[in-house]
């Protein structure tokens, strides 16, 4: 009796062995099938972003932007391994672009494209700065989430601007001193703002790592505020912007775009009392029934609008000043109390007379009317 108890514990005994060891396997073998599929998921999504990557490199060196839908991607607070050269700026990728691709994931950028929604996770985006890619939606794998690449990043130093300086202002005339450097990568462009549009591109066709030096002159309209600023592009397609610096040219009348804004500062109730106005050259104002002249000191329009600076024409001459017959008082100035000097004005119409200044109660001094032939020295021609 004592040996079949034991025989049959033993059998009971195995047979619990048996189940466990069966269930260890079990485990065993599912684990490894479950570890398997998020290793091949993960291989595939490295192989997606390589694809992706080396199609925006050739797509960027084309084109000079990145293939993307253009609505800002802000659903970024669970990427893991953000390269540190990021900026704030992510986009979705537009797989469309990029032609004849084939990716196991992503594909959500279609249904992103016609509505964007930032709780769409299948989607592949990329920073504007660095252009690392990132997958959204991650894979797991021994529940570490992936997003990219793993790599190990390098902070990449961008272009500093050391300086955006002027150098000289003379006549209407700024000299921009600007001045750049980054060791790191090169610099690839400088572009010269003023205000939001381009004045000036200087491209390098070899990598410039040393400080660049460049020297140019502005034209300044009058005193109209002129905003400057330059954008330095590194071989990376980083961008860095130096700080504005803001000139006015209070002083000089050069071109016909000076002369019309000398007449809108007046006319807006701007006298320029004590101010000193020099014309340096003779200046066609192209006049026709579409661009009429408007009189500095347009009194008609408002009683206090004259002007009471020193205008000094050096001589030059003034032509092109159209006026419509049908205006009351036709002249280069409306009403002065200032100076007027060493005008020319000059009409090629001499049935069109049109005087230097309509209401004078300050000083017109040696200017010439070919309208009318007769020169002004110091006299005051009242209404």
């Amino acid at each position: 009796m004592i040996k079949l108890k034991q025989n049959k514990g033993i059998t009971l005994i195995t047979l619990i062995l048996d189940i466990i060891i069966m269930l260890i396997i079990s485990s065993v073998i599912l684990y490894n099938a479950n570890t398997a599929i998020s290793t091949r998921a993960l291989n595939d999504m490295y192989k997606d972003i390589t694809i992706i990557k080396d199609k925006v490199d050739i797509y960027y060196a084309q084109y000079g932007t990145l293939p993307i839908i253009k609505t800002l991607y802000t659903n970024v607070e669970n990427i893991k391994n953000i390269n540190i050269n990021d900026n704030e700026q992510y986009y979705v990728v537009d797989l469309e672009i990029l032609e004849n691709i084939t990716l196991t994931y992503g594909k959500g950028y279609k249904e992103y494209k016609q509505a964007p929604n930032d709780e769409k996770t299948d989607l592949y985006i990329i920073n504007e700065q660095s252009h690392t890619v990132y997958y959204v939606e991650g894979i797991t794998l021994d529940n570490i989430s992936y997003y990219t690449i793993p790599n190990e990043y390098t902070k990449v130093k961008i272009p500093e601007v050391n300086r955006l300086k002027l150098n000289r202002l003379n006549n209407n005339i700024a000299t921009l001193e600007l001045y750049a450097i980054n060791k790191n990568v090169g610099i690839q462009k400088i572009n010269l703002y003023k205000g939001n549009d381009i004045y000036k591109t200087y491209e390098y066709t070899d990598v410039i790592k040393e400080p660049k030096q460049e020297i140019i002159d502005v034209e300044l309209v009058f005193y109209e505020e002129s905003n400057f600023h330059i954008e330095i592009i590194d071989t990376k397609g980083n961008s860095t912007t130096s700080e504005t610096i803001t000139l006015r040219n209070e002083d000089i009348i050069s071109t016909k775009e000076d002369l019309y804004s000398l007449a809108k500062v007046v006319n807006s109730g701007n006298t320029l009392e004590g101010k000193q106005i020099k014309q340096i050259n003779d200046i066609d104002l192209e006049g026709s029934q579409d661009n009429e002249w408007t009189p500095i000191g347009n009194y008609e329009q408002n009683e206090n609008y004259y002007f009471a600076g020193t205008y000094d024409g050096k001589g030059h001459t003034i032509s092109g000043l159209y006026i419509n017959n049908n205006v009351g008082y036709k002249a280069l100035f409306g009403k002065n109390i200032g100076t007027i000097q060493n005008v020319v004005l000059k009409v090629e119409d001499e049935n069109n007379i049109i005087e230097i200044c309509s209401v004078n109660t300050g000083i017109i001094n040696n200017c010439i009317n070919n309208s009318n032939k007769v020169t002004q020295d110091n006299q005051e021609i009242q209404d």
